[in-house]
C-alpha cells in the first residue's frame, strides 16, 4: 500500500504532500470517486488558497476532509 521508503505519515496537512485514501464505508464515500490505497497529490486552489486533490473522475475536490485516509509526505532523497 504505502512505500515507507518514499513516504511518511504526517499528522498535519501543512506537512504533507499527498492524501492516502483508506477504506471508507460511509455513505459519502460512495460518491467521492477516490480509490482506497491510492495516493492523491495535494494542490493549492489559487482562488481560495485551499488544499485540493483531483479525484478519479478528474474533479477538483476537498473530499480528503471527509474521507477516511492519512496525510503523507514524500521523502526527498
Amino acid at each position: 500500500m504505502l512505500d515507507d521508503k518514499k513516504y511518511v505519515i504526517t499528522k498535519n496537512i501543512l506537512e504533507s504532500t499527498h492524501f492516502l485514501v483508506l477504506k471508507d464505508t460511509s455513505e459519502n464515500a460512495k460518491y467521492a470517486h477516490l480509490t482506497p490505497g491510492k495516493l492523491y497529490p495535494f494542490s493549492v486552489d489559487l482562488d481560495d488558497q485551499e488544499y485540493v486533490i483531483i479525484n478519479d473522475v478528474g474533479a477538483i475536490t476537498m473530499e480528503y476532509m471527509f474521507h477516511n485516509g492519512e496525510y503523507v509526505r514524500y521523502k526527498h532523497t
